[in-house]
């Protein structure tokens, strides 16, 4: 996955883009609980990644983000 967002990174700087930023969480886990008197009331759990793209062309910002990262040039 870290060679296709460098390659689109660098696809994207070839278009003219000044500055190009990927910040992609591979996974991040979330573990919650809630408790009421000392009796567990409630708990979850979540799992999630995704990619962060932002990009400076021709002076204005452009920021993309998701979590479906299966078409990564739609993300750029």
């Amino acid at each position: 996955m870290l060679e296709q967002i460098k390659a689109q990174i660098e696809r994207i700087r070839k278009q003219g883009a000044m500055y190009v930023d990927a910040r992609w969480y591979p996974f991040e886990q979330t573990n919650s609980l809630m408790m009421l008197n000392g009796n567990l009331k409630n708990n979850s759990f979540s799992a999630e990644s995704g990619l962060g793209v932002r990009v400076l062309y021709k002076g204005a910002w452009g920021f993309s983000a998701s979590s479906d990262m299966s078409d990564l040039a739609a993300l750029f």
